[in-house]
């Protein structure tokens, strides 16, 4: 079975939610609890990263293994990226975006797709995908800053 790391991270986040306030409540300080937390998040990436490239054969499907013959191919899936990043703030930031966002993010900075030629593939004009894009820069600064 297929690892949904949107799925899985939002159990991960609201169990921890609950840690955090059982802790605190506790007696413990933020900081033991915040170094709990990045214990548990380097376990759940670590685990993530392991369900992502072991696959076992009966699992994947036959017309899967006749199509993709090598390497390059298997890296070319729409988001394998997002299953590599190991930093929370960014996946924070990833988390916070559509499904649309994505498809932009990656169709962009990936394929390095004019928003124009963006905007074609996803039935939108090219002044809305400029907006998105600045959108996602925005989120991302507004990330940058509050990590300073």
């Amino acid at each position: 079975m297929k690892f949904n790391n949107r799925k899985e991270k939002l159990a991960f986040e609201k169990e921890w939610d609950k840690k955090r306030t059982f802790y605190f409540k506790q007696g413990m300080s933020m900081e033991a609890i915040d170094k709990l937390y990045q214990f548990d998040l380097d376990i759940f990436n670590s685990n993530r990263r392991f369900m992502e490239h072991n696959l076992y054969m009966d699992e994947v499907p036959e017309s899967e293994l006749a199509d993709k013959t090598n390497e390059a191919d298997r890296c070319d899936s729409r988001y394998w990226w997002l299953n590599e990043i190991s930093d929370s703030k960014i996946e924070q930031l990833l988390m916070k975006l559509s499904e649309k966002e994505l498809e932009i993010l990656y169709l962009y900075y990936y394929k390095k797709y004019t928003q124009a030629e963006i905007g074609e593939k996803i039935g939108e004009v090219q002044g809305t995908v400029s907006k998105r894009i600045e959108k996602i820069r925005k989120i991302a600064l507004d990330l940058s800053k509050t990590e300073k």
